[in-house]
C-alpha cells in the first residue's frame, strides 16, 4: 500500500475512535506520545491526513498553554525505510526557525551592559539604541581620496574600511556598467544600515551569500572561507542572480522582475549591487543579513573557542533549558535524528556558515520550550525580559512594505509566526498571543510542527486549528509535560531568575533573594540587579556557570568556572588574583585561588577576602572545571559561587552567582 493510501486510512481510523482505542496494536499505530486528557483527540487525525495528503513521512508536534506542555506528540516515521516510528523525541532539521533562535540569542548580548560588547557598549545602554547602532558607520564622501574610507564613528562591525573598500571594488573597478546604483547611492545606502536592519529583513542585502563566488573572488578554496569574506564579495558584487528571483523582485521596484510562468521569460541573469534598495523602506528575505549577525555575535563576544555564535546559543539558551539535544545539521548524529527524508545524514558536512539562518535540528517539543521562554506569563528561566520580547515582537520599521518583528517571519494582531523549509526538514511555529481564542483570552499558546521532509511547509490552517482545540479544552491546572527542572511556569506567586545573557558578562547581579523553591520546599534564589555598578575596585564578572539549576547525574555535577576582572575601560586587568569559593549555608570550599597567568598547584588562601592578596603558589582562576556534589535525590539547597578579584593597586572586586544542584533519580 502506497504510503499517502496507508495514511489516509489510519487517519480516518484516528478521527473516528481517537488515540486510546484498539484499532491495531500500540507498536503500528502512527501516534506516539502525551496529551492533557481534556484536550479533543481529533488533532491526532488532522496532523495524519496532512501528512497523506502531502506525502509526508512523520512529524513531532507539541503546544504549550498558559506555559505548560499539554500536547507533545509524534506522528509517522522517523524513518520509513527502517520502519522507525517517529516519537516525541526525535529531531529534525528547522530550516530558517533557527533564525528566531539567532534573535534571541542577539537580543540576550544586548540586555547586557558587559564590557564583551565591544563598540556597543561605547554608546548608550538602553536596547533600542544598540539596534540602531550602524554596521559600517560614514567612509567620507570622495571615493577618490588617499584616506578613503575613513570611519571615525563606532560601528558594529570590525574593521568597517574593509567592507567600503569592497563596495568600491564591485561598484566602481568589477562592475561598472551592471549596477543601476552609484557609488554615491550606495554610501548613502550602506551607511544607514543599522543592526535591526538585519534582524528584520529590512537591510536591503541580498537573499543569500555566494560562498562559492566568494572561494573564486579570494583565490581560496571554499572550504576555507569565513563569512567576512562572503560578505565582502556581497558587497563587491559577486551575486548572479536570475530574473524570475527574489533578488531581482527587490531591485529598482521589480521592474526587471519576470516570472518563470511568464511567456516573455527568458532566464537572463543580473550581477547585483551591494544593496538592492534603501535600507528600512522595503522588505526582502535575506539569509545572508542573518548570516551576518552570527559573524556580529561572533565578533562581539571576543576571543576564545567558547565565544562563537554556537557557543553563543547553547550557553545562553539550550543549557539553561535542559535542551541538549539541538544540535546543528549533521553534528552529534544519534538516535535521536529523525531520517531527513529527501537528504542525508552526512557527518562530513555539519551546519558551519549557516548556522545563525537555517542550520539548526530540534523536535517540536524543544521549539516551544524556547518560545515559551518569551511568555509574558513565564516566570521560570525566562529567555529575555518582558520589555525585549515586545521590542522583537513589534514592528521595527514602521515604514518598510510589510511586517517585520525581529527574528519572526509575521505578526498578526494576536499572532507571530516562522517557518524554515531546507533539504531534510520543515518546520512551522506560532506564538499565538493573549486575546487570540476566547475559550482562553489570558493564555500565551506556543505550537510547533517539525516534519523530516523538505516536501511541505506545516499551514497555517491547520496549527491554528490545533491551537484552538487546545484553547477551548478544560484542562487540568497541574498538567504539565515540561521536566520541572526545565518548566516554563512554576506555583503562582514563585519568581525566578531569567537566564543570564551568555557568554556576555553581567556584572550587576547582586544581593540575592532567596525564596521557596517550585519543587521539594529547599530554596533557590532569583538574583536581583544593582541600580548602578559598584563605586570602586575592578569590575568583576562570573560567565559560568549560569544561575538556576544545574544537573547532577550520581549526585556530581561537572562544571565550568569562568570569570574575569576589567578596568573602567573594559579591559582585563593583568597581574589580578582570583579566589572562587562555594558558600551552602555555613559551608565554605575554596575551589581555585590564584591569578590567571598560568597552571599551577592550587593555594590555600585565608578565610578573609583580603587573604587573597596572600598567595604566593599562582593557579590559573580565570577559567577551569570543578566538581560540586549532591547526594540527596532532588533539588538541593541554593548555592552561592563567590568570585572575588584583587588588582596590582591592592582594590578587591567580586561577582556573585547562586545556582542548585538537581540529582535526579535513577531509573
Amino acid at each position: 500500500m502506497a504510503r499517502s493510501a496507508r495514511w489516509a486510512v489510519l487517519a480516518v481510523a484516528a478521527l473516528a475512535v481517537g488515540l486510546g482505542a484498539t484499532a491495531c496494536d500500540e507498536d503500528d499505530w502512527p501516534v506516539q506520545g502525551e496529551g492533557a486528557p481534556g484536550i479533543d483527540e481529533s488533532i491526532n487525525g488532522e496532523v495524519l491526513a496532512f501528512l497523506a495528503e502531502h506525502d509526508l513521512p512523520g512529524a513531532t508536534v507539541a503546544v504549550t498553554r498558559g506555559g505548560r506542555l499539554v500536547w507533545s506528540k509524534a506522528y509517522g516515521w522517523a524513518d520509513e525505510g527502517e520502519q522507525i516510528r517517529m516519537k516525541p523525541w526525535h529531531r529534525s532539521r528547522i530550516g530558517s526557525v533557527s533564525k528566531v533562535i539567532t534573535a534571541i540569542g542577539l537580543l540576550q548580548m544586548l540586555e547586557s551592559d558587559g564590557p564583551t560588547l565591544g563598540s556597543l557598549a561605547l554608546g548608550p545602554s538602553d536596547l533600542q539604541s544598540k539596534l540602531s547602532q550602524k554596521l559600517y558607520g560614514h567612509p567620507g564622501d570622495d571615493v577618490d581620496s588617499a584616506s578613503w574610507p575613513s570611519v571615525v564613528e563606532p560601528t558594529v562591525l570590525a574593521d568597517p574600511e574593509l567592507y567600503w573598500e569592497a563596495m568600491r571594488d564591485g561598484v566602481t573597478e568589477l562592475n561598472p556598467d551592471t549596477f543601476d546604483a552609484s557609488m554615491a547611492t550606495m554610501i548613502d545606502w550602506a551607511s544607514q544600515v543599522e543592526l535591526g536592519h538585519l534582524l528584520s529583513h529590512t537591510s536591503g542585502l541580498v537573499r543569500s551569500g555566494p560562498r562559492a563566488l566568494a572561494a573564486e573572488y579570494f583565490g581560496i578554496d571554499e572550504a576555507d572561507v569565513t563569512y567576512a569574506q562572503v560578505h565582502q564579495a556581497v558587497l563587491a558584487g559577486q551575486t548572479v542572480s536570475a530574473e524570475n528571483s527574489s533578488n531581482v523582485k527587490c531591485w529598482v521596484d521589480g521592474a526587471l522582475y519576470v516570472d518563470e510562468e511568464d511567456e516573455e521569460f527568458t532566464g537572463q541573469t543580473y550581477q547585483l549591487p551591494p544593496f538592492l534598495f534603501e535600507p528600512g523602506t522595503d522588505e526582502c528575505y535575506s539569509n545572508h543579513g542573518f548570516g551576518l549577525l552570527g559573524y556580529i555575535m561572533d565578533e562581539l563576544s571576543g576571543p576564545g573557542e567558547e565565544n562563537t555564535y554556537r557557543g553563543i546559543i547553547e550557553q545562553g539558551i539550550l543549557e539553561p533549558l535542559g535542551l541538549s539535544g539541538v544540535v546543528p545539521n549533521n553534528a552529534d548524529i544519534s538516535e535521536l535524528d529523525a531520517w531527513p527524508h529527501g537528504s542525508e545524514l552526512d557527518p562530513e558536512t555539519p551546519s558551519t556558515l549557516g548556522l545563525p539562518t537555517g542550520g539548526w535540528t530540534a523536535s517540536a517539543q524543544d521549539m516551544v520550550r524556547i518560545m515559551c521562554g518569551l511568555d509574558r506569563q513565564s516566570n521560570h528561566l525566562r529567555l529575555l525580559s518582558a520589555e525585549t520580547v515586545t521590542t522583537m515582537e513589534s514592528i521595527a520599521y514602521p515604514d518598510a512594505s510589510s511586517s517585520q518583528p525581529l527574528g519572526w517571519d509575521k505578526r498578526y494582531e494576536h499572532a507571530l509566526t516562522k517557518n524554515g523549509k531546507v533539504g531534510g526538514g520543515t518546520s512551522l511555529i506560532i506564538k499565538y498571543l493573549p486575546g487570540r481564542f476566547d475559550a482562553a483570552p489570558d493564555d500565551e499558546i506556543n505550537i510547533a510542527m517539525n516534519v523530516n521532509s523538505g516536501a511541505e511547509v506545516p499551514t497555517i490552517d491547520l496549527l491554528r486549528s490545533i491551537a484552538g482545540t487546545v484553547a477551548e479544552a478544560d484542562i487540568d491546572d497541574d498538567y504539565d509535560l515540561f521536566d520541572p527542572q526545565y518548566a516554563c511556569t512554576v506555583e503562582p506567586g514563585l519568581v525566578a531568575p531569567t537566564i543570564s545573557p551568555s557568554p556576555v558578562d553581567d556584572p550587576t547581579l547582586v544581593n540575592p533573594t532567596v525564596v521557596p523553591s517550585p519543587s521539594d520546599g529547599a530554596t533557590f534564589v532569583a538574583p536581583t540587579r544593582s541600580p548602578e555598578p559598584p563605586p570602586s575596585g575592578p569590575t568583576v564578572a562570573i560567565r559560568a556557570p549560569l544561575a538556576g539549576q544545574h544537573t547532577a547525574p550520581s549526585g556530581v555535577a561537572s562544571l565550568t568556572f569562568s570569570g574575569l576582572a576589567r578596568d573602567a575601560s573594559g579591559a582585563i586587568i593583568p597581574g589580578t588574583q582570583y579566589r572562587w569559593t562555594a558558600v551552602q549555608g555555613t559551608n565554605r570550599t575554596v575551589l581555585c585561588a590564584g591569578s590567571g597567568i598560568g597552571p599551577g598547584p592550587s593555594a590555600t588562601p585565608s578565610p578573609s577576602p583580603t587573604g587573597i592578596g596572600g598567595l604566593t603558589t599562582p593557579k590559573d582562576c580565570t577559567s577551569f572545571t570543578g566538581r560540586l556534589t549532591q547526594r540527596a535525590i532532588g533539588a538541593g539547597p541554593p548555592i552561592t559561587i563567590l568570585l572575588e578579584a584583587r588588582d596590582p593597586s591592592g582594590t578587591i572586586g567580586n561577582a556573585t552567582v547562586v545556582i542548585t544542584l538537581y540529582h535526579p533519580p535513577v531509573g
